[in-house]
């Protein structure tokens, strides 16, 4: 049986909306931004191979809700163009959209029905040449609670993912995943919940060759649990912890097993201020490297900070060690260690504008000779949002 495809259901979705929001109430928020930002290592190059250049760019956009009785419908899209000053033939247009339905099904069922598509310029870290390649994503999906008591749920899911990539040299790298999931909530005291469950990944790279070493399907299990708990009117801890095992089919794989693990604690420090500190263990598959799967280990602090209404603080430091599984006879496996810092400033002098000043240093060292670099990136954005009802 021939599916319908994911933007077949899109239009017809966003074509009945004008029908559905008579009875509901409509927010639409327009919005325009404009931006220069100064890259010091475009191409993600070694030191003495990196070029700089500046680049400004334009993006209109809006937000729109319905929201009607136990039913809430809400739709983002924004385009882009973006204009180098030296590198040229890098000028492009991008774009981004998502749709979500959150839905209700009279006491015992809810959940959210959403699609987001995006195009963008690929990025260079893991790529030797420079050539201009985009990547489509495309991403529909659904995810459904059925409440069977106060304390019990059980939810399940089901999420497709498309990736496609422009350039020829690159399309071997093209991926098909759908992820289902099932799971058992249990929910105890407020603030308190426990979850158990198994996730599915089925994955294919539908152009990559017979004869190439690397798999052509994977299929990754992972049974989970999940902690999310409240112990304080400031402190919130998340802890999700699993093994994954992932079949590799095709080439010269073999399978690859890890545990996983996210712990993530929340602290109000005060109404104004939040922490965040998480520390990680995921398996995922490695995009634009020769590789079947990564094990990135990892570990963020972020802090928020609302020195009054007009000014907002956001920073995060990070490090992550990122270890590729390849092929069964792959000499040297690789190994990156990459260290990111953030800084993020907003001054919002009237509810409809803001200033968002921005500054980023990224720094990769590699067991393997020409991954390793460094990054200063650094932006200024003026955003125009023409709502008038704006927070």
């Amino acid at each position: 049986m021939r599916l319908i495809e994911p933007r077949y259901i899109l239009a017809f979705t966003i074509a009945a909306l004008p029908w559905y929001a008579r009875g509901a109430e409509l927010r639409l928020s327009p919005y325009v931004e404009t931006g220069i930002s100064r890259d010091s290592n475009l191409y993600a190059a070694p030191e003495a191979e990196r070029e700089a250049d500046t680049l400004h760019r334009a993006t209109i956009g809006a937000d729109a809700r319905w929201g009607m009785s136990r039913q809430d419908l809400s739709l983002h899209i924004d385009l882009s163009r973006l204009n180098y000053v030296k590198n040229e033939r890098l000028d492009h247009n991008a774009y981004h959209g998502n749709f979500v339905w959150n839905y209700e099904v009279g006491h015992a069922l809810r959940g959210r029905l959403y699609y987001n598509r995006s195009r963008e310029l690929t990025g260079f870290e893991n790529r030797g040449g420079r050539e201009s390649d985009f990547i489509r994503m495309s991403n529909p999906g659904i995810e459904t609670t059925l409440v069977i008591s106060p304390h019990w749920q059980v939810i399940g899911g089901v999420d497709y993912r498309i990736r496609r990539h422009t350039l020829d040299d690159e399309r071997r790298y093209n991926r098909n995943e759908v992820e289902s999931s099932l799971s058992l909530r249990y929910i105890g005291a407020p603030g308190a919940s426990l979850t158990a469950g198994v996730e599915r990944i089925d994955g294919r790279y539908p152009e990559r060759n017979p004869d190439d070493p690397l798999a052509r399907r994977f299929v990754q299990h992972e049974p989970f649990g999940r902690l999310d708990w409240r112990f304080s009117g400031r402190s919130r801890v998340q802890l999700r912890a699993g093994y994954a095992h992932r079949e590799n089919r095709g080439g010269q794989s073999e399978d690859y097993g890890a545990p996983t693990a996210r712990l993530t604690y929340i602290r109000d420090i005060s109404a104004k201020t939040q922490l965040r500190f998480t520390l990680s263990q995921d398996i995922y598959s490695a995009d634009n490297v020769d590789a079947n799967a990564l094990r990135n280990r990892g570990a963020r602090v972020e802090l928020g900070w609302e020195y009054n209404p007009a000014i907002n603080l956001a920073a995060h430091a990070a490090w992550d060690r990122r270890d590729y599984q390849r092929t069964s006879t792959a000499v040297d496996a690789r190994s990156d260690e990459v260290r990111d810092y953030g800084l993020d400033l907003t001054w919002q002098p009237r509810r409809q504008i803001a200033v968002i000043l921005s500054g980023q240093r990224i720094e990769r060292d590699s067991n393997l000779p020409g991954f390793a670099y460094d990054e200063w990136v650094g932006g200024l954005a003026l955003r125009v949002t023409l709502d008038p009802l704006a927070q």
